[in-house]
């Protein structure tokens, strides 16, 4: 059951989606996945956000890996004192967000690509084969693709944002060009943010149902040695 979704824009303060969906998801809430999931909204790299710059002093997304943990310095970068600032919201209290959804941008005509970094999270790749097909439907000519960020053994090459949380979503629209807000594309993104959630809610009841269904056994077949 997840009880905590995090929407995440502007981690790099240049891509636009994202920092105008979270006011978007402010003024008109998404729908509530289920009783006791909470949906909140994180503007990631807010300095580079109000300059309308990617980044500060280094890119926020690249600094979540083993430097994340090492002491403060007065020497860290913006970028580092915030990706700290990010790793407390998403695990405080000792307990780590259930799913981010990271909303970027891209000069490319990817359309939309649901970036995904562990094969084996089953959850999430349930989520965006959902998210796909539903994408697909409803927008014909814009590609859907699955991105799977993971070399061959496993590992996951750069640690991002989304890692802080147990599962996570990178959410990449375009073409856009940085600084410039694409009207379609954003009610693209809002459509794939509501279907995340409605995935999340579609899971919780179907854990509910399992928790709550009475178990039944069928007799044992009578058999001879």
């Amino acid at each position: 059951m997840l009880r905590r979704v995090v929407v995440v824009g502007g981690t790099h303060g240049n891509e636009l989606t994202g920092v105008y969906m979270l006011d978007a998801l402010r003024e008109q809430p998404p729908m509530t996945p289920s009783p006791g999931v909470e949906v909140q909204l994180l503007l990631a790299n807010e300095r580079a956000s109000a300059a309308g710059r990617r980044y500060v002093d280094q890119d926020l997304n690249r600094c979540f890996g083993a430097s994340l943990d090492s002491a403060p310095s007065p020497n860290d970068t913006y970028e580092q004192k915030r990706a700290r600032e990010i790793r407390d919201f998403l695990a405080r209290d000792g307990s780590r967000a259930d799913l981010v959804l990271d909303l970027h941008n891209t000069t490319s005509h990817s359309g939309c690509m649901l970036i995904v970094s562990h094969a084996e999270d089953a959850f999430v790749m349930q989520m965006v084969s959902f998210v796909q097909q539903r994408v697909r439907h409803r927008f014909p000519d814009v590609p859907c693709h699955i991105l799977l960020v993971q070399h061959a053994d496993g590992t996951v090459p750069i640690k991002n944002l989304g890692s802080v949380a147990v599962h996570d979503i990178g959410i990449e629209l375009g073409p856009q060009p940085h600084g410039v807000l694409h009207a379609a594309l954003f009610q693209l993104g809002r459509h794939v943010v509501e279907l995340c959630l409605e995935f999340v809610a579609a899971f919780n009841a179907a854990s509910l149902t399992a928790k709550t269904s009475p178990v039944t056994t069928a007799p044992a077949a009578a058999t001879t040695t």
